[in-house]
């Protein structure tokens, strides 16, 4: 359901709902009801929480039931992997914790941003050396 989903964005992320409030352009209110599964939001407000997780709105849409189901955070995705490697790394979450506490949320953003796209050429990379068997 759309609730859990966010939610569990939301934790994976390491951001309180107020956080994703700010983020997102909306009341903190709003972000509890619908992690509650309280309120069904439009299409306006969906659009506000896609870009305040910085995910596609279609998934969100795929979460409530609208469209095809979303892509789990853990789903061995490019995405999914780093998401996981940084919830098993404190050194990783300590730092990242770190910036997002002492930084404007669009530094942040830009920090996490740019560790994507250096995990995906260092993954890169790392399978054009691989010997082929």
């Amino acid at each position: 359901m759309l609730g859990e989903y966010v939610r569990r964005l939301r934790k994976v992320r390491g951001w309180t709902q107020e956080q994703l409030a700010e983020r997102a352009n909306v009341d903190q209110t709003f972000i509890s009801q619908v992690e509650m599964n309280k309120t069904r939001p439009s299409f306006e407000y969906m659009k506000r929480l896609a870009d305040g997780l910085a995910v596609p709105v279609d998934e969100l849409l795929g979460a409530a039931g609208l469209l095809d189901a979303p892509r789990e955070p853990n789903d061995g995705s490019e995405m999914g992997q780093l998401i996981a490697y940084v919830e098993h790394d404190p050194e990783l979450r300590a730092q990242l914790a770190a910036i997002r506490a002492t930084e404007a949320p669009e530094v942040y953003d830009r920090v996490v941003r740019e560790l994507v796209e250096l995990w995906k050429a260092q993954l890169r990379l790392l399978l054009q050396l691989r010997p082929r068997a």
